[in-house]
């Protein structure tokens, strides 16, 4: 156990000798990549197909994907996978996010008949996508948990959210959605259990459709229930579950206990899995401060990239 807590913690390793990669993308056991010349690459865990390499074998390194060169996007699920190719074409494989993963797909399959998709993002069991004309849409098992005022429970087809037209950007969580309109502000739809938009109290569970927020970040990123923003002063800002606190969920408290015992009898008193309070930021958390020369830059490019809100 020693050496596993070891390689988690330890420093980051370098996958490979390639540096010609352009895009990363995460999921909860696997990850996708794109080069820069149009490959899709993933390893890790693959017992849904979620690699999508036409097995279920977990590859430790990056195994190509297909061989077509015209990739140009990718989101990874928990369990499954999505990617965008050059010609707005969208793709999926993994655990099917309409059944729960009862159905699996091995290798790639299109989603639609559509190629005018701009950008994608992959929540736990739902994706959200970006069309060109500037409007959003979700699919998925928890699409009406992400879109409540526009869907009822799961849906296998795209459903638009709301009528607007001139969405930017979009990001997803597991169970919610920030999204950037063209002229600078940024919108939040889903649950807010773990106070994941950053604003309390989290008796505002559900936003049924997008809502404005009071925040003009330089970038944002979401995750299963932890915000982070990188705001234009160079200032990283996380909210909801602390970043780097473990979730604390009650259906594991049995077996965390019992790993403790375990642990500590053979151990000496070392705890496998300390037990600990799970804080969750109702206001931004400060995480980190960029270097006075990237700040610079970032402050020099977001005015001449993003309108700032009015």
């Amino acid at each position: 156990m020693a050496n596993i807590a070891t390689n988690y913690l330890g420093r980051p390793t370098r996958i490979g000798l390639d540096s010609d990669w352009s895009k990363i993308s995460v999921g909860a056991g696997h990850c996708l990549a794109l080069k820069k010349g149009g490959t899709l690459w993933a390893w890790g865990q693959n017992d849904h197909g979620q690699v999508g390499v036409g097995t279920t074998n977990s590859p430790t390194g990056p195994a190509q994907v297909d061989g077509e060169l015209d990739w140009r996007a990718i989101s990874a699920g928990a369990f499954n996978s999505y990617a965008l190719k050059k010609d707005g074409s969208i793709w999926g494989w993994g655990a099917d996010p309409i059944s729960g993963g009862s159905r699996d797909d091995l290798e790639p399959n299109r989603l639609n008949s559509g190629r005018d998709w701009a950008a994608i993002a992959a929540g736990d069991f739902h994706l959200l996508a970006l069309r060109t004309d500037g409007t959003i849409w979700i699919r998925g098992q928890n699409a009406g948990i992400v879109a409540p005022g526009f869907v009822k429970g799961s849906t296998a087809e795209f459903v638009e959210v709301g009528s607007d037209t001139n969405w930017a950007e979009i990001y997803s969580g597991s169970g919610y959605f920030f999204a950037r309109q063209r002229d600078g502000s940024w919108w939040a739809s889903g649950t807010n259990n773990r106070i994941q938009f950053g604003f309390s109290p989290i008796s505002a569970a559900l936003k049924s459709e997008p809502s404005g927020l009071s925040l003009e970040p330089w970038a944002i990123a979401s995750g299963n229930s932890t915000t982070l923003l990188l705001a234009q002063d160079g200032s990283l800002w996380s909210w909801g579950i602390r970043l780097g606190v473990p979730a604390h969920d009650p259906r594991f408290e049995k077996l965390i206990r019992f790993a403790n015992s375990v642990r500590a009898r053979v151990n000496r008193g070392q705890v496998l899995f300390p037990e600990r309070a799970e804080p969750s930021d109702s206001k931004p958390y400060r995480v980190w401060m960029l270097p006075d020369s990237m700040r610079r830059q970032l402050q020099a490019d977001a005015s001449t990239t993003w309108p700032r809100r009015k």
